[in-house]
C-alpha cells in the first residue's frame, strides 16, 4: 500500500518537473534535450535496435490485454463479494492512480520536457512572423511548381500513384541520409541511429487516423506502412524527428520537409515537397479560396493523382474510432502547450514562410 502512495505522488512530481522545464527553455535545450535525452535515446537505440519488430507496439498490446483482464477480474470480484465492494473499489482506484503516476513520470522524464526546449525557429535562425496572403500564395505556387518538377523523377505503381523506391523498407534504409546532411550545420539533428520500424497492425491502425507514433520508453520511431505511399518518406522523417527530441508537431513536420529535401533521392524530395504543399494550400484555402483554386488547377497530373489517393485513403478509414483517437491526440497536444491541438501540425506553414524569406 505504501508503494502505491509513493507512485501516486509521481503525478504532482512529474507536473512540477514539466513546469520547471518551461521556465528556462535555453537551459532545457542545453542540458535535457542536448545531453540527457540525447544520451538516453542513444542507449535505447542500442537496447531495442536489434529487434526486428516494434517493441512499443508489443508492449501496448500486452497492456491492453492486461487492462481487459484486470477490469474483468475486478467486475467478477465485485459481483461475487458485495460486502467488500467499497474496499475493493478503493484498492482499484489506488492501483489506477499509482499506474498513472508511474507512467506519467516516465513519459515526462524520458520525453515530455522536449516540449519546452528552444523553438526550432531559434535553433535554425528563422524569423517567424505574420505573413500577407500574397506571400502565402507565392509559397503555394512555388511548392506546386517544385513538386511538379520532382514528380517526373519518381516511380509510379499500376494506378499511376507515386511509389517510393524499394517500398517502405527502401524508405527506412535511406531516411538517415537527409538527417546526416542536416546535422552538418545543426548537430541537434544527429546522434540517434535507430532505424524506423513498421507497425505490425498497420492496416488496423489506419482506422485510427495515425500514420506514425514515437515510443519514448523504447526510443522507436514507428510507422504505419499502410498509409499513402506519396507521403510515406515524409511520415518516416517526421517520426525520426520526434526520435531526435523534437516534440512539437509543426516542428517535426518542418524537419521532415527539410530532411526530405536534403536527401539525395528524388522520392524523398518529392514526399517532403508534397507535405509542405498540402499544409500550405490548406492555409491558403482559408484566406483566399480563389488563389487556392487557381494554383490547384495548375497541378502536375501526377501530383493530382497522389493527392486524390491521399483523399481516398482518408475517406475509407474515417469513422468513430478515428474521430475519438484524434480527439485524444488533440487533448494530449493541448496539455503540452500546443494550443492549437491537432491543428498545430499545420503551423509548419509559418516555418516554410520563414525559410522562403531567407532564400
Amino acid at each position: 500500500m505504501r508503494v502505491k502512495y509513493i507512485l501516486i505522488l509521481l503525478l504532482p512530481a512529474g507536473w512540477l518537473l514539466y513546469r520547471l522545464s518551461a521556465v528556462d527553455s535555453a537551459l532545457t535545450e542545453r542540458w535535457y534535450s542536448g545531453v540527457f535525452y540525447k544520451g538516453l535515446a542513444g542507449l535505447l537505440s542500442t537496447l531495442t535496435g536489434w529487434l526486428p519488430f516494434s517493441l512499443v507496439e508489443v508492449l501496448a498490446l500486452l497492456a491492453v490485454l492486461f487492462a481487459a483482464w484486470w477490469a474483468a477480474a475486478l467486475i467478477r470480484g465485485l459481483w461475487r463479494r458485495p460486502a467488500g465492494r467499497g474496499a475493493a473499489l478503493k484498492e482499484a482506484a489506488l492501483s489506477l492512480l499509482a499506474a498513472a503516476g508511474l507512467l506519467f513520470f516516465l513519459l515526462v522524464g524520458t520525453w515530455g520536457l522536449n516540449f519546452n526546449r528552444l523553438p526550432l525557429a531559434d535553433i535554425l535562425g528563422l524569423e517567424v512572423r505574420p505573413a500577407r496572403v500574397a506571400e502565402l500564395a507565392g509559397l503555394c505556387s512555388d511548392l506546386a511548381r517544385e513538386a511538379g518538377e520532382l514528380r517526373d523523377r519518381v516511380e509510379e505503381d499500376g494506378r499511376g500513384v507515386m511509389a517510393p523506391r524499394g517500398g517502405y523498407r527502401g524508405v527506412f534504409e535511406r531516411a538517415e541520409a537527409g538527417f546526416d546532411l542536416a546535422a552538418v550545420n545543426h548537430p541537434q539533428f544527429g546522434g540517434v541511429r535507430l532505424a524506423p520500424k513498421p507497425l505490425m497492425l498497420s492496416s488496423l491502425v489506419s482506422y485510427t487516423g495515425v500514420t506514425g507514433v514515437y515510443g519514448p520508453l523504447t526510443g522507436e520511431a514507428n510507422v504505419n506502412v499502410d498509409s499513402p505511399s506519396p507521403l510515406l518518406a515524409a511520415t518516416v522523417c517526421h517520426e525520426m524527428s520526434h526520435q531526435r527530441g523534437f516534440a512539437r508537431e509543426d516542428e517535426a513536420n518542418y524537419i521532415a520537409y527539410l530532411t526530405c529535401g536534403l536527401n539525395p533521392d528524388p522520392d524523398f524530395q518529392y514526399s517532403g515537397k508534397l507535405l509542405g504543399l498540402l499544409h500550405a494550400m490548406n492555409a491558403l484555402y482559408r484566406y483566399d479560396p480563389r488563389s487556392y483554386a487557381e494554383i490547384r488547377r495548375g497541378y502536375h497530373p501526377g501530383v493530382q493523382r497522389d493527392i486524390d489517393e491521399i483523399a481516398r485513403y482518408s475517406r475509407i478509414h474515417q469513422g468513430p474510432l478515428e474521430r475519438n483517437v484524434q480527439s485524444l491526440n488533440d487533448l494530449y497536444l493541448k496539455a503540452n502547450n500546443q494550443r492549437d491541438g491537432v491543428d498545430s501540425y499545420g503551423r509548419v506553414v509559418d516555418l516554410l514562410l520563414a525559410e522562403r524569406r531567407v532564400r
